[in-house]
């Protein structure tokens, strides 16, 4: 009886001292290994549309957006987007372009958020605006439907076209 006690509590004693640190090592072989899947380098090319709620506009400003990104760590990647807001209400006939540096965060697998600043420009108007905000992949792994939503802020000449953008947009991997 002395004897299978002393056993198993050799055993028992040996599994909680040396498991630790094989699954340490476990866990460090994985991230070394060269081969595992990996979001870095990843690029992801969209194209969408957008509905925007400017503030002093009575009506939506319809825009359409394009741009790619370049997954740099595994969960942030930079890139660049080009957008084109119409606004034709009932002072206002204008279109808005804008070019802008991209920043987005993954918080989950399906949930980034998104940032941005660039150069916006109107007729002879022309000034940095900011993006905030967050999106969603729905649908799809190599080509993926995505809803997107933000808070623009935006002064151009004497006008403000700061609101909200909501869009969606189609997002190919390669």
């Amino acid at each position: 009886m002395k004897k299978e006690g002393l056993v198993v509590m050799l055993v028992v004693s040996t599994v909680i001292l040396f498991s630790s640190p094989a699954v340490a090592l476990g866990e460090l072989l994985e991230e070394l290994n060269p081969w595992k899947e990996t979001r870095v380098g990843l690029i992801e090319g969209y194209l969408g549309g957008s509905n925007n709620q400017i503030d002093f506009v009575d009506d939506s400003a319809p825009g359409v957006y394009g741009g790619m990104r370049r997954w740099v760590l595994e969960d942030l990647a930079v890139g660049g987007e080009v957008e084109y807001l119409t606004i034709d209400d009932n002072e206002i006939d204008t279109s808005i372009v804008g070019a802008l540096g991209t920043a987005t965060i993954m918080v989950e697998e399906s949930i980034n958020l998104v940032g941005s600043v660039g150069h916006y420009s109107e007729d002879e108007d022309s000034s940095i605006g900011y993006k905030a905000g967050i999106e969603a992949k729905l649908l799809g792994s190599d080509i993926s439907l995505v809803a997107r939503g933000g808070y623009r802020s935006l002064e151009l000449g004497e006008d403000d076209y700061s609101g909200l953008e909501f869009g969606g947009n189609l997002m190919l991997e390669f």
